[in-house]
């Protein structure tokens, strides 16, 4: 265990994986940096990452880096003064974008087709529409400063507007 070969393997395989985390950290702060510059309002779920990458996935949620690509665009659209907000992700996937009505539908639908209203949409862009307005609703229903908020004002305020827009 303590032979010259060894440590030499050992070091090449550490500066591998440096590689590998130096080009991830690198495209991380590259995306992260041009959404900051691009928009002044970035909405994303308050997901449990960590709860999340305890199932079947959790190779390719660690390998993507979630995370850290969210905890940087906070911290960059703080600097910027712009805002990035986490939404209640609670039932957005489920809530019609356009009238804000349930509309239930198995993981396995893709698209989303309202009954109430008619609106028919990818099952993603329904639900990216619905992250956002909650988004907004946040900032236009209280004075929110630009940067890092509060998760549990973030998520009294998502789910106080949601309780406002739904009566």
């Amino acid at each position: 265990k303590q032979s010259k070969r060894r440590r030499k393997v050992r070091a090449r395989l550490a500066k591998a994986h440096a590689k590998i985390h130096n080009c991830r950290q690198t495209y991380l702060h590259q995306q992260s940096s041009a959404l900051v510059k691009k928009y002044d309002l970035i909405a994303f779920e308050d997901l449990n990452i960590k709860g999340m990458s305890q199932g079947r996935l959790s190779k390719h949620i660690y390998d993507a880096a979630w995370g850290e690509l969210l905890g940087q665009i906070v911290y960059k659209a703080e600097n910027a003064g712009k805002h990035a907000i986490a939404v209640n992700p609670h039932g957005t996937s489920q809530i019609c974008s356009g009238c804000k009505k349930l509309v239930p539908k198995t993981l396995s639908a893709r698209q989303h087709d309202c009954p109430h209203c008619g609106l028919s949409l990818p099952r993603d862009v329904n639900s990216a529409r619905e992250i956002l307005d909650r988004a907004r609703a946040i900032i236009h229903g209280a004075v929110v400063s630009p940067g890092r908020h509060n998760v549990a004002q973030r998520r009294k305020r998502a789910v106080g507007n949601l309780v406002l827009n739904e009566s």
